[in-house]
């Protein structure tokens, strides 16, 4: 059971096992910076809110 003030999250982001070859890397670090993007906006507006 996760505690009251937890809440689930859920980013659509593209499927990362479809993605073969030399574009492979590419698309693992772009779905990274767009992870890190998402953290940080969800951090920045919680913070606004307390």
């Amino acid at each position: 059971m996760l505690p009251a003030t937890t809440r689930a999250l859920h980013w659509p982001l593209a499927d990362l096992a479809q993605v073969q070859g030399a574009a492979r890397a590419d698309a693992f670090a772009a779905a990274a910076d767009q992870i890190e993007t998402l953290i940080r906006r969800t951090w920045l507006a919680e913070s606004r809110q307390a």
